[in-house]
C-alpha cells in the first residue's frame, strides 16, 4: 500500500513535467516522448521482476514484453503516439488482470494524459 500511495504522490510530480521553455517543437516533442518511453520501460521492467519472482505468469509478460517492444515503435514512427498509447495501453491493461501492475499501468496513462497536445 505504501508504494502505490508513493507511486501516485510521483505521478503528481510526473505528470506535471513539462519540456524547458527554450527548446524548439522537435525537443519539446522528443522530450515528451523520452518522459513517455521511460514510464513504459518502467512498467516493462516490473512485469519482468514480478515473473522472475514467481508473481506474474510467463504469457502475462510476455504479453507486455511484447506490447512494449510495440509501443516503441508507435512512440518513434506514428505522429498520433499519444492517442496510439493510449487505446493500446488500455487494452493491455484490460487483459493483464494482475493488481501488483495496477500503479504502474496508473502511472504510464497519467503521464500519456499530462502530455496530450
Amino acid at each position: 500500500m505504501k508504494r502505490a500511495v508513493l507511486l501516485f504522490v510521483l505521478v503528481g510530480f510526473v505528470g506535471c513535467a513539462s519540456a524547458p521553455v527554450n527548446l524548439t517543437q522537435p525537443a519539446q516533442v522528443a522530450f515528451k516522448k523520452h518522459e513517455v518511453q521511460k514510464d513504459l520501460d518502467l512498467l516493462r521492467d516490473v512485469a519482468v521482476d514480478a515473473n522472475a519472482a514467481h508473481v506474474l505468469s510467463d504469457p502475462m509478460t510476455r504479453a507486455i514484453v511484447l506490447w512494449h517492444e510495440s509501443a516503441i515503435k508507435i512512440i518513434h514512427d506514428t505522429s498520433d503516439w499519444q492517442s496510439s498509447l493510449t487505446v493500446s495501453l488500455t487494452e493491455l491493461r484490460k487483459n493483464v488482470h494482475d493488481a501488483t501492475l495496477d500503479p504502474y499501468f496508473a502511472l504510464a496513462l497519467s503521464v500519456l494524459k499530462g502530455f496530450a497536445q
